[in-house]
């Protein structure tokens, strides 16, 4: 019954547009809009690969060490 009462105001709704001024446009721009939201909330996305514990280890050193080696005041020295 819920269901017939919202379908019933969306085609009360569509009409009052239609009779309106440039109504044949706005249910059509209504339209597209719609359409596109849909594609956008329905489109994949594409997900992170899950990491081991050991992949985070081995890539957080391998970008310490590339800080390290790309510093202009770097003298080999890991404290100083």
């Amino acid at each position: 019954m819920k269901d017939l009462l919202i379908l019933l105001a969306h085609l009360l709704t569509t009409i009052a547009k239609l009779l309106g001024p440039g109504g044949a446009r706005a249910i059509v721009a209504d339209s597209l809009l719609m359409k596109q939201q849909l594609l956008v909330i329905n489109r994949s996305r594409r997900r992170a690969p899950n990491l081991t514990a050991i992949d985070r280890i081995l890539l957080g050193l391998s970008r310490v060490n590339y800080f390290v080696r790309f510093d202009d005041n770097y003298d080999g020295r890991l404290n100083g």
